[in-house]
C-alpha cells in the first residue's frame, strides 16, 4: 500500500492529509506536493496531517524535514498532526525530531493554536 494525499483549505490555512505508507515509493510525490504548497506561500499555517499514516521510513522523515526547512525559509507556520503513541511519533522521538516540529493530536488544535 502506498500513500494517498488530500489537500484542503480551511480559511487561510492549508491542510495536507496523508494516509497509508509514507515510504520511498510515496515520498517523492508527497514531497513535491508539499514543496508546491509551501512555494505558493499561503497566508496562514500549513498543517501536515499524518494521523492516518501507518508507516514512515527515512525518506518520509526527509520529506518532513525538507518541508520544515522550506516553511522556515518562507516564514510559514508549519504544524504536524499525528496519532500520539503511534509508530510515527515513536520514530520522531528516536530520531530527535519531536522538538523540531509543532506537534498536535488533531487538525482542529493545530489550526486553533496560532
Amino acid at each position: 500500500m502506498t500513500a494517498t494525499v488530500q489537500t484542503t483549505d480551511v480559511d487561510e490555512h492549508r491542510v495536507l492529509s496523508v494516509s497509508g505508507e509514507l515510504d520511498a515509493a510515496a515520498s517523492p510525490t508527497v514531497g513535491a506536493l508539499l514543496q508546491q504548497l509551501l512555494d505558493d506561500k499561503p497566508a496562514g499555517r500549513v498543517v501536515i496531517d499524518l494521523s492516518d499514516v501507518s508507516f514512515l521510513d527515512s525518506s518520509g522523515l526527509t520529506v518532513l524535514v525538507e518541508a520544515r526547512n522550506r516553511a522556515t525559509a518562507n516564514a510559514i507556520p508549519l504544524a504536524v498532526v499525528l496519532d500520539r503513541n503511534h509508530r510515527v511519533e515513536k520514530l520522531l522521538k528516536i530520531t530527535g525530531l519531536t522538538g523540531v516540529f509543532d506537534l498536535y493530536s488533531n487538525v482542529s488544535d493545530a489550526l486553533r493554536d496560532l
